[in-house]
């Protein structure tokens, strides 16, 4: 009886296999009903000039997928009401992390099996419901024009030398402290956060905003900024440099394909290649964002180095209770 109840247990779970993932011959199948279905549509953060290499070099090796890609707007929750509402969406999207809870719990992201796609291992996140396509990552970043590389700070500690008081911005984003929660824990990201409020920083909101009038001269140092903002800004000319504070706070950009797109085997396919081989381009387009693995520039980077990702909902439970408090330790007005 025991046996025949393993041998039961044991065709479900076959059973089940099949239903949810694919094969190499099924994943063929998949690529040629893409073909058929034309094109994918596709909602991103990333600026005209990021996307284009990306849906140039998708469409040169599927010529019969067209990419209609779709700049990111309004709040993360306008998406969350077209879905509950039935309105219609985009086929992938880029899953902004205040509702990524809710995307998942409720059932609207699709799941691939992305190993038959030769997707990175590490880039198949949610139990294959996301591809960690890109990176946020955080650091120290200085205007070279006003600040010496070898007087930089360079760690977190070193921020918290009398020496910067009132001479740094924080953002009031908070993300590269919800980050370290990975690596410190909750209570030692406060008890940072106090201390660092306590050097009098001036807060700003915006990471590009924020380089862009570094560049001009108007900062000199600011604490936890998004690595892709500074480079990006330095690719245009912009005197900045940076330092990696260790532990890196860290945090995949992740994309998904949603359940009710007209073009579900167009959007496997695409995330396919996306954490296959799309994701190597962001290292020529903007290598702050790419993801630290495969000798990219991160993945040089960072070596040697802790990444502290994101917190999950078991470290974290209540990530707006804990951006309260960071503004509290902070000091910023509200």
């Amino acid at each position: 009886m025991a046996k025949k109840a393993m041998f039961l247990f044991l065709a479900v779970m076959i059973g089940l296999a099949g239903a949810v993932y694919a094969g190499p011959k099924e994943a063929a199948e998949i690529v040629k009903a893409a073909e058929r279905e034309g094109k994918v549509t596709l909602t991103s953060s990333l600026k005209d000039d990021e996307i284009k290499p990306f849906i140039k070099a998708f469409q040169k090796e599927y010529p019969k997928i067209e990419i209609v890609p779709e700049r990111e707007h309004g709040s993360a929750e306008t998406l969350l009401r077209e879905l509950v509402a039935g309105a219609e969406v985009n086929d992938v999207v880029q899953v902004h992390p205040d509702i990524e809870n809710e995307l998942i719990d409720m059932g609207f992201l699709g799941q691939g099996n992305w190993a038959d796609f030769n997707v990175v291992p590490q880039l198949a996140l949610d139990q294959n419901q996301t591809i960690g396509a890109f990176l946020h990552s955080h650091a120290i970043v200085f205007n070279t024009k006003l600040m010496k590389k070898e007087e930089a700070p360079k760690t977190w500690q070193d921020m918290l030398d009398p020496k910067w008081k009132g001479k740094f911005v924080v953002d009031t984003s908070c993300n590269s402290f919800l980050r370290l929660v990975d690596a410190w824990g909750k209570e030692k990201v406060l008890d940072y956060a106090s201390k660092i409020g306590k050097q009098k920083p001036q807060f700003v909101r915006g990471d590009t905003e924020t380089m862009t009038l570094m560049a001009a001269g108007d900062y000199t140092l600011s604490l936890g900024t998004l690595l892709s903002a500074a480079v990006f800004t330095s690719q245009k000319g912009g005197p900045l440099a940076w330092n990696i504070p260790d532990p890196v706070p860290t945090g995949f950009i992740k994309f998904a394909m949603l359940k009710k797109g007209k073009h579900p085997n167009a959007a496997r396919v695409f995330l396919g290649w996306l954490g296959s081989k799309g994701f190597k381009l962001m290292d020529d387009v903007n290598p702050g964002r790419s993801v630290p693995f495969g000798g990219t520039y991160t993945d040089k980077l960072f070596k040697g180095k802790t990444l502290s990702w994101t917190p999950s909902r078991k470290q974290l439970p209540d990530r707006q209770e804990f951006f309260s408090q960071m503004l509290t330790a902070l000091g910023v007005p509200r």
